[in-house]
């Protein structure tokens, strides 16, 4: 993941492919209004923060603890379940 990320960038992301008929085919950003929200809720709960400097929104240093946090549940519950599979 990027340091600093806007609406922008994950709108790019997120966009697709727009049938154009028998023209070709060209690549369309998203909404940005789901994006946003996202971004303001974390935001809110402290994992996101405005980067002044750069502009956009960088992760926290408790959001990366957090995330750190989750992830290591989420191995540890995988592996797990693929002992149980062993058996």
């Amino acid at each position: 993941m990027r340091k600093t990320v806007g609406v922008g960038r994950l709108r790019k992301a997120h966009g697709s492919t727009k049938n154009r008929g028998s023209r070709p085919s060209h690549h369309v950003d998203a909404s940005g209004a789901v994006d946003r929200a996202v971004m303001k809720g974390l935001e809110k709960l402290g994992v996101l923060e405005q980067d002044e400097e750069k502009g956009g929104r960088r992760i926290t240093k408790q959001g990366r603890m957090d995330l750190d946090r989750i992830a290591l549940g989420m191995v540890q519950k995988a592996e797990e379940s693929d002992e149980d599979d062993d058996e």
